[in-house]
């Protein structure tokens, strides 16, 4: 499976992703791109979009994309705040499909909008 990482997540956090392909945006050419921009970019190349932003599912209709996205729902971006999620990342990337959205997280923030 191939995750890209989004803008917003901390690329240091792409290492404890073993078992999977990664990347980030930045590394593959496509920083600054808006969040449609991005997906529409990315299809046929990655499987999963790893990011933090929680707004994408209020802005895009995910399902017409053939990419899924996983996000990590926190409290900041923050490399420590964000790592104590990467076991529950690491479980649900399998589970990740096109067209889909995932969350994990913090419950607090989750099935909530920031």
């Amino acid at each position: 499976m191939r995750v890209l990482l989004d803008e917003c997540f901390p690329r240091r956090l792409g290492r404890l992703l073993t078992g999977f392909e990664w990347s980030t945006v930045q590394q593959e050419g496509w920083g600054g791109l808006k969040n449609g921009q991005l997906l529409a970019a990315i299809q046929g190349k990655w499987d999963v979009l790893l990011t933090n932003d929680a707004n994408i599912p209020s802005q895009q209709v995910i399902v017409q994309y053939a990419v899924g996205v996983l996000i990590v729902r926190a409290f900041s971006n923050d490399v420590k705040e964000l790592s104590r999620w990467m076991p529950d990342v690491l479980k649900a990337l399998p589970e990740v499909r096109k067209g889909t959205v995932v969350e994990v997280g913090d419950p607090a923030l989750l099935g909530h909008e920031s």
